[in-house]
Parts: C-alpha cells; sequence; structure tokens
C-alpha cells in the first residue's frame, strides 16, 4: 500500500503526460515480462467470478498473454509470445544469472527440467518507479529488484500443457501468488507481427496534444487518480482489518 500511495502522489498535480517517461511500458511499446499479469499484479480491479481469487472474495482478471510457439533445440527453449513480438531464449545449462546490475524489462531467464516439466525462472527484472498510470495498462507496484516470476510448462498429451506461473516479490507483496491454466495445441494458427504504433508517431501526437491543453491534462491526471481511490481505499480497509483480527487473537 506504501507503495501504492507513492505512485498516486507521484501523479498528483500534474498531467500524466508531461514527459514520455510519464508513461507506461505498455503505452511506449516497450516489451516486459508479460505472462504473470494479473489486473494489474493483483492491485487492479476484476470481476469477483474471475477464475482465480487471492483469497480475499475479490477475483482478478487472468491474462494468457497470448499465442506462442515454443522451439526445442539442443541446450535451449526459445518462446516467441505474439504479444508484442517477444522471444524469451531460455538457455538449460544452469549457467548462473548475470549480477544484480544487469536488470531488463523481460528480466533474465533461465530454464531446466524437473521430469517432464520446463521449469522457467526470470529475475533481474527492471520497472519504473514509481510510474505514472496512463490509460488502462497493467502496472507494476515495485522496482523489480526482488522480484522472481517461475514458471512451469507440464506437457499433458500430445495437444496439451498444464502452464502456471508463480510470483513472489518480498518487497511488494505479503506472500507468493500462483495462476494455472491450459495452453492448447493448433498447429493451424498463423502468428503476425504485433504492429504497436502506427507509423511509430502515436507518442510524439500524445505529448502533443497534452501541451495543446495542459488544463485538460492535469483534470485528466485527477479524474484517473479519483477512479482508481476507492479500489485503494478497499485494500487499505481489508489490510487493516486483517492486522486488527490479528492483534485480537494475539492476546491472552
Amino acid at each position: 500500500m506504501k507503495r501504492w500511495e507513492e505512485r498516486e502522489e507521484a501523479t498528483r498535480g500534474r498531467g500524466e503526460t508531461d514527459t514520455m517517461d510519464d508513461l507506461n511500458t505498455g503505452a511506449r511499446c516497450i516489451a516486459d515480462l508479460p505472462m504473470a499479469k494479473v489486473g494489474a499484479w493483483g492491485v487492479g480491479f476484476g470481476p469477483k467470478d474471475s477464475t482465480i481469487s487471492d483469497g480475499d472474495g475479490l477475483g482478478r482478471n487472468v491474462s494468457a498473454g497470448g499465442p506462442r510457439r515454443i522451439l526445442q533445440t539442443p541446450g535451449y527453449v526459445t518462446i516467441f509470445q505474439q504479444q508484442e513480438g517477444e522471444y524469451f531464449i531460455i538457455p538449460l545449462d544452469r549457467r548462473p544469472v548475470p549480477g544484480p546490475k544487469v536488470r531488463q524489462y523481460h528480466g533474465v531467464p533461465r530454464g531446466h527440467w524437473e521430469g517432464n516439466t520446463l521449469v522457467v525462472e526470470h529475475t533481474n527484472m527492471r520497472y519504473p518507479y514509481p510510474v505514472i498510470q496512463n490509460g488502462s495498462f497493467p502496472m507494476y507496484p515495485g522496482t523489480g529488484e526482488t522480484l522472481k516470476v517461475t514458471e512451469r510448462f507440464t506437457r499433458v498429451d500430445a495437444d496439451s500443457i498444464e502452464y502456471r506461473y508463480t510470483v513472489e516479490d518480498p518487497a511488494v507483496y505479503t506472500r507468493p501468488y500462483t495462476v494455472l491454466f491450459d495452453l492448447f495445441r493448433n498447429d493451424n494458427y498463423k502468428h503476425t507481427p504485433d504492429l504497436c504504433h502506427e507509423n511509430n508517431r502515436d507518442l510524439s501526437g500524445v505529448l502533443a496534444n497534452s501541451r495543446a491543453d495542459e488544463q485538460q491534462a492535469l483534470e485528466n491526471g485527477v479524474h484517473s487518480f479519483n477512479i482508481r481511490r476507492p479500489r485503494v481505499e478497499e485494500l487499505k480497509k481489508r489490510a487493516q482489518e486483517a492486522a486488527a483480527g490479528k492483534r485480537s487473537s494475539a492476546k491472552p
């Protein structure tokens, strides 16, 4: 909640597109780690009948990350994900991960086999923090420095894979969470290029529009803040109630 409040404070009193850096990675067509997006990393709105829950009865939107192609070669597995055209080249020789100074939006993947399950661990993530919300793209409420995403691909039969991932970040979450769903084979699917911007002019247009009407940009920032406010207050209330319950149960 402290990190969420810091990000909200970064938006207060200014427009959401004062500079290019105010836009998040999705709006700038910078591919980040897409496979662990659960409704803005567990802090976003989601339908109550969603397929997963964090235990408090509030469902979360689940994104499978779009179609993907998995290629196996000696010593490597490559996963091409159509969403923004990401390639993940995953070595399987248990080579060490670079030091903490090497951090990327995609992270650094390392894979190994546990029986017939391919396990892929993503670390060394980098996220701009605090990032200002613009549009409906998911946001991550941390720097990614202590974030770890572990994927597990288990072949169930010739046409399906059980896929699950676990998200851990002690600087952001009180405990890890895991999402599980199935991937199904489709040999007829044709991957298409993912063109994020038209002629790469979207950002210049967004920034030019903000300069044309600074007051509207400020009002949009306040409006966006107010839309998120009820959800933030709801989460704070639940956290306070949980803390109060722990204190009362600890009394002799």
